[in-house]
């Protein structure tokens, strides 16, 4: 995320190795060991239990950075993104189980002034291993955008700062990623401020090349680092239906705030990303901002692109609630036009930029996925708060998005625990799950992982969450129910040390005493023809930096969790 708006070179594998296949609604066992280990008992734990496989796909890379609190002119030089990797994005190829990888990674040990660039994994799989094989994981720098690989100190091409990473296959083999390149305002580096640019890679995402000429899909419309109107949150799809006359086109939608609102932004590639079309805003009947409408696109079985968004009313006294209306639109005409603006739910929203109770830097409000093969189904699940407590919720449509289904709760636990970052995906032969990072258990009581203060405590540490559904004639149905899909539960909260005396948290705020610490702003799901995946976070995993007091340090990695579709009941 550019700003807080309430509401390549390959490296080898270089952390603790991969986690061993886990059992999905088991800690340390089975779905009823929470008691003997401090988990929680079986009413706030998780009550069924799939296998499952789960490995760190994250490691070390180099490019360029910049160190210190306040990025300045000139300031890049080369070193090692060697600390957290947050916000993970996750591309399937259409009938197959090839898979790409993303994230943001941050600069040696300037995480907590967001020293960020973007980088991609390669996740091959073992061909003499099975099909459930580890995969050989390789991250790798996407580069143009920084010193080190433009080889200037110039803006542009180099820019401070590359974030929100996003991903998508196109019908030839190609991947697709918009990026937003933009300036650090809490540095000394006064413009230019922000750029999305489309980028792609032939080779499963081991390099990347600027496209569209090398120019930006969208400039940003002010110089000025201080501006309040500047570009945010770019997301991509592609039309990968096989028979379609459009099948290779490419959709981006992002935002651009503009003061005290904000417009919603599309533009459209009809030859496989070597040029865009002019960006235009899409005329939502709702005024939109100051929050972040959080746009995603998607393209169905029959070519239809959809677009969801979020509105929002007037903000709670004290501004850690805000009402809000989640919408649906379709473009019918390849991108050239929106219509068919649809309420898919109302609902509530986080209005601080943290969960309450917490430091944790609160998620996106909602996330859309269509069906691969069924024509006008559509999927879109979000965040509500509700007596300070954020759940996760679903609707569906079968038509289109003309009309929604009744909106339902996905998480079963019965506690007052946080659920949030709310994730949805779909797959073939009506199969549909949604993830979510999840607070329902106590943290264990003797993982070293775990802070110290957080040990049995409630509430703090996370699962990440799978609920399968089939999607039918009669609407979703669940196949399970909730499954926890964490071989561990980890603590949010770490690294709780320091690193040549800086705290070493991701922030979303570019601080010393990160008290918004940055999880992502989402993570990433696929389902193919026989599997689920999931690309998200943990900081269970050690990592090989060593803190002053010499320890190896717990950052935020990034972990890959296989489930098979039949073990779902999908």
């Amino acid at each position: 995320m550019r700003r807080l708006t309430v509401l390549a070179a390959a490296t080898a594998v270089a952390l603790i190795p991969a986690l061993a296949p886990g059992t999905a609604g088991a800690v340390r066992g089975g779905p009823h060991a929470g008691r003997s280990n401090g988990v929680g008992t079986a009413s706030h734990s998780w009550s069924h239990a799939v296998p499952f496989r789960q490995q760190v796909v994250s490691s070390p890379v180099a490019g360029g950075g910049y160190p210190g609190a306040k990025p300045a002119p000139g300031g890049c030089v080369r070193g090692r993104y060697d600390s957290n990797f947050s916000e993970g994005a996750l591309a399937l190829r259409r009938g197959t189980n090839q898979l790409v990888g993303a994230s943001k990674a941050y600069f040696g040990r300037w995480s907590t002034f967001k020293s960020e660039h973007t980088v991609s994994f390669s996740l091959a799989r073992h061909r003499t291993h099975g099909h459930d094989a580890r995969r050989r994981a390789r991250t790798h720098f996407i580069g143009g955008f920084d010193c080190a690989t433009t080889g200037t100190q110039t803006m542009p091409p180099s820019w401070t700062n590359a974030t929100d990473p996003n991903l998508v296959w196109d019908r030839g083999g190609r991947i697709h990623q918009l990026v937003l390149a933009f300036n650090a305002f809490w540095g000394t580096v006064k413009q230019p401020n922000g750029n999305v640019y489309s980028v792609y890679s032939d080779d499963a995402g081991r390099t990347w090349k600027r496209d569209n000429h090398r120019r930006p899909v969208e400039a940003g419309p002010e110089l000025s680092v201080d501006s309040s109107t500047f570009l945010d949150k770019p997301w991509i799809t592609a039309n990968q239906n096989r028979s379609d006359a459009r099948r290779g086109h490419l959709y981006g939608a992002w935002v651009l705030f503009k003061g005290d609102g904000a417009e919603i932004h599309t533009a459209v590639s009809r030859n496989h990303g070597r040029s865009w079309t002019k960006a235009k805003a899409v005329p939502t009947p709702q005024k939109l901002g100051p929050s972040n409408p959080w746009p995603m696109v998607a393209v169905g079985a029959d070519g239809v692109v959809h677009l969801s968004y979020v509105s929002y009313g007037t903000p709670s006294k004290d501004g850690s609630s805000v009402p809000a209306t989640l919408w649906s639109a379709r473009s019918t005409d390849d991108g050239r036009t929106w219509s068919g603006f649809s309420r898919v739910a109302r609902t509530t929203a986080v209005g601080s930029s943290t969960l309450p109770g917490t430091t944790l830097h609160r998620s996106i409000v909602q996330y859309l996925a269509v069906s691969p093969d069924r024509p006008g189904h559509l999927y879109v699940a979000w965040n509500r708060l509700r007596h300070r407590q954020v759940d996760v919720m679903v609707a569906a449509s079968h038509d289109n998005g003309r009309t929604w289904s009744r909106p339902r709760r996905v998480n079963d636990d019965h506690g007052s625990r946080h659920q949030f970052s709310a994730t949805v995906a779909a797959g073939p032969r009506g199969a549909v799950a949604v993830g979510f990072y999840d607070m329902r258990a106590r943290c264990p009581r003797h993982d070293p992982a775990i802070l110290r203060a957080h040990r049995g405590r409630a509430g703090t540490c996370i699962g990440l969450t799978l609920q399968p559904f089939h999607d039918g004639a009669h609407g979703l149905r669940a196949t399970r129910r909730n499954l926890l899909v964490s071989r561990h539960l980890w603590d949010p909260y770490q690294p709780g040390g320091t690193r040549q005396g800086l705290r070493q948290q991701a922030c979303e705020d570019a601080t010393t005493t990160c008290d918004n610490i940055f999880l992502g702003d989402y993570f990433s799901m696929q389902i193919s023809g026989s599997r689920v995946y999931l690309l998200s976070a943990s900081t269970h995993p050690r990592s090989r930096v060593r803190g002053d007091n010499g320890r190896r340090l717990h950052y935020q990695q990034q972990l890959l969790t296989t489930v098979t579709r039949r073990n779902l009941g999908l």
